[in-house]
C-alpha cells in the first residue's frame, strides 16, 4: 500500500509533509562496487556499500519531507528471484 506517496516512473513523490524513516535492504550479487542509495530531490541521503558478493546491504535514514519532494532508491537492488529485497517508508 502507498498512503503518503504517489508512485512515479522512477521515484516516489511525497504527498504529505512530515518526518519519514526510509529503509531498504537487499543482498549483493556482484563482486565490485555494490551500492544501494537513497536520494531525496536528486541529493544522496543515505547509502550502503559492500565489495563482496552475497552480502546483506541496508540503507536507512530519517528525513523531513515536504509535499512535492521526491525520493529515489538507486543502485543495486535485487538478487535474482530471491526474497531478499525489502523497502519501507514510514511516517513518524
Amino acid at each position: 500500500m502507498n498512503k503518503d506517496f504517489a508512485i512515479a516512473y522512477d521515484r516516489l513523490i511525497c504527498l504529505r509533509d512530515g518526518q519519514y524513516s526510509l529503509e531498504a535492504a537487499t543482498r549483493s550479487y556482484g563482486d565490485v562496487n555494490n551500492l544501494l542509495n537513497w536520494y531525496i530531490n536528486n541529493v544522496k541521503a543515505s547509502y550502503a556499500y559492500t565489495d563482496e558478493s552475497n552480502m546483506q546491504m541496508r540503507a536507512t535514514t530519517v528525513v523531513q519531507l515536504k509535499r512535492g519532494d521526491y525520493v529515489q532508491l538507486l543502485g543495486e537492488y535485487g538478487y535474482d528471484d530471491e526474497p531478499y529485497n525489502q523497502t519501507t517508508i514510514t511516517r513518524l
